[in-house]
C-alpha cells in the first residue's frame, strides 16, 4: 500500500466486515499499527541517511574549525613576535633620534667655532 486511499479503502472494508465493535476495535488497532510500522520503515532510511549526513558534516566542521584554532594560534604567535620586532625598531629609533640630536649640536658647536676661528682670523 503506497497510498492514502489504499489506506482507506481497507479500513473501510474492515469496517464493513465487522459486526461488533470489539472486533472493529482489534481490526482498527491492527491497521494503525500497520500504518504506523509502514511509515516508520519508510521514514527510518531516510532519516538515517540525514542522521549520518549531518554527522559527517559535522565531523567535517570540527575537523575545520580545529584548523582554524591552530591557524589563530600560530597567528597569534606571529603577531606577539611582530609586536615585539616593532617595539625594539621603535626604541632604535628613539635612539637614533638621540644620536641624531647630540651629532646635531655637535655639527652646530663645530661650525660655530670654525666661525669664531675665521672672524679671529680675519680680524687679526
Amino acid at each position: 500500500m503506497d497510498s492514502i486511499d489504499d489506506w482507506v479503502e481497507r479500513s473501510i472494508s474492515e469496517w464493513k466486515t465487522t459486526f461488533n465493535e470489539r472486533i472493529a476495535r482489534a481490526r482498527c488497532r491492527k491497521l494503525i499499527e500497520e500504518i504506523v510500522t509502514y511509515i516508520r520503515d519508510r521514514v527510518r532510511p531516510v532519516l538515517q541517511g540525514q542522521i549520518d549526513t549531518l554527522n559527517r558534516e559535522i565531523r567535517n566542521l570540527k575537523r575545520e574549525v580545529h584548523g582554524l584554532n591552530q591557524q589563530n594560534g600560530s597567528l597569534k604567535t606571529e603577531l606577539e613576535q611582530l609586536r615585539e620586532q616593532v617595539s625594539g625598531y621603535q626604541n632604535q629609533q628613539r635612539t637614533l633620534e638621540v644620536e641624531n640630536n647630540v651629532l646635531a649640536e655637535r655639527l652646530q658647536q663645530t661650525q660655530q667655532s670654525n666661525s669664531n676661528r675665521r672672524l679671529r682670523s680675519h680680524a687679526s
